[in-house]
């Protein structure tokens, strides 16, 4: 088991232990008061989550290592929270690595009522944010990201 797939069973128990979806869902709201500030540049169409209620945005760096950090925006507290977990457990994991959590990450959802939400909206956006993340990780991986039809190289430092 990696380090990242510690902490979302860390998190999925902790989740579980709430006795009420009601509460699970502050829980999952706390997380997003360590979500960092998501550059308003970076609000982009490129960047927006389709086929979401909420305003969602995602956006995938890779290092000069080739390590991803997610950075990400919602103006719903709940989807902010998700994000907060999803950075927690994406940051610094390979392109490789972030596709072998794929497993890990929908039996997550899985397993604390995420992907059965009572709200199928809800459910179908946690769902469209991976989505964009796997594929903004492969452009990343390919150095193929365009932004306003140029091809642009997220890489950081």
């Amino acid at each position: 088991m990696s380090r990242r797939s510690g902490f979302l069973d860390y998190v999925e128990e902790q989740l579980r232990a709430c006795p009420s979806q009601r509460e699970m869902l502050e829980q999952v709201v706390e997380f997003s008061k360590d979500l960092p500030l998501f550059p308003e540049e970076r609000k982009t169409p490129q960047n927006k989550v389709r086929g979401c209620l909420s305003l969602v945005y995602v956006d995938i760096r890779m290092d000069k290592q080739g390590k991803l950090t997610l950075n990400g925006y919602s103006d719903s507290f709940i989807i902010s929270g998700f994000l907060a977990i999803l950075k927690r457990a994406i940051d610094g994991l390979t392109r490789a690595e972030f596709e072998e959590e794929q497993e890990h990450l929908r039996a997550f959802l899985e397993n604390t009522g995420m992907a059965m939400s009572q709200l199928q909206s809800r459910a179908d956006t946690f769902g469209n944010i991976i989505q964009k993340i796997r594929e903004q990780a492969g452009e990343e991986e390919k150095g193929d990201r365009r932004v306003h039809g140029n091809i642009r190289r997220h890489h950081i430092s």
